[in-house]
């Protein structure tokens, strides 16, 4: 398996899934790590290559597409070791596929602050060289103009990693660029928790001043105060499915490739 950040709790959840389901198998589970480096997810190939591994799970949501890494996957797949992609669609190589719809999670965020009375809506992001974010992004503006609602330029701030100390540091410098914002929309939960801490520091209250929504729905969320309105990602269901690939494609199956979209749902808690 391969992950881009084991520190978030959106990779860990399911690795606890497969690391059960597979050693019911009979499988034991090697993690290699990338940190959204398209560099490292070129070695971890290179690595699960030479060590001839039975079958690998790779998170690539957080990279770019990459030749290197095409060329790796077509060398594993010359091999017959069955590949299975998650997070991210690729239409370029010949493996089954899990991710959830970006599009419509974003869609369901910007109909329901909307609803609620937000028209100053803004985007908080990680760098969007990352696949699944950029995605994020543009469909936070496609959510906004199909709804006449104004985005600019200045509604929209991606740059770092999608943490918990990236948002802290750039809700300040958001607000800066776009002072009407009264609610703003983050690429992952771990930014609008930082961006809930950073509102707080300044004196801004949450919901009342600023409403903040997450995307993934991970435990921190229901924690947090005010606890965190977010779109959630079945993690579980997600896993499960991943895992069922894969193992069907260990025991011979050669059907046609398959994939899966999985619909989000809009989880409304305290923050919005």
């Amino acid at each position: 398996m391969i992950v881009p950040d084991i520190g978030n709790p959106a990779y860990s959840l399911p690795l606890h899934v497969f690391h059960d389901l597979l050693q019911e198998r009979g499988y034991s589970l090697v993690l290699g790590c990338t940190y959204g480096s398209i560099d490292e997810e070129h070695k971890q190939l290179q690595y699960m290559l030479q060590d001839h591994v039975d079958g690998i799970i790779l998170y690539s949501c957080e990279s770019p597409h990459s030749e290197q890494s095409h060329q790796y996957i077509k060398e594993l797949t010359y091999q017959q070791t069955p590949v299975i992609y998650v997070g991210k669609q690729n239409n370029l190589l010949p493996m089954d596929n899990v991710t959830v719809n970006n599009l419509t999670g974003i869609d369901k965020a910007v109909r329901y602050l909307n609803r609620i009375g937000r028209r100053h809506i803004a985007f908080l992001s990680g760098e969007t060289s990352n696949w699944a974010y950029k995605q994020r992004v543009d469909s936070f503006t496609e959510a906004m103009k199909t709804r006449k609602l104004k985005v600019t330029p200045k509604s929209i701030l991606a740059q770092g990693q999608s943490t918990v100390e990236t948002g802290t540091a750039l809700l300040p410098k958001l607000l800066e660029q776009a002072p009407q914002t009264d609610a703003i929309i983050c690429s992952n939960d771990l930014m609008a928790v930082g961006a809930m801490y950073a509102a707080q520091k300044m004196g801004l209250k949450v919901p009342e001043q600023l409403a903040v929504i997450g995307f993934d729905d991970i435990q921190l969320a229901s924690l947090v105060r005010p606890q965190l309105t977010t779109i959630r990602q079945p993690f579980l269901k997600m896993a499960q499915q991943t895992c069922l690939f894969l193992l069907g494609r260990l025991s011979g199956d050669d059907s046609v490739v398959q994939s899966l979209l999985f619909e989000p749902e809009l989880v409304v808690r305290e923050s919005a």
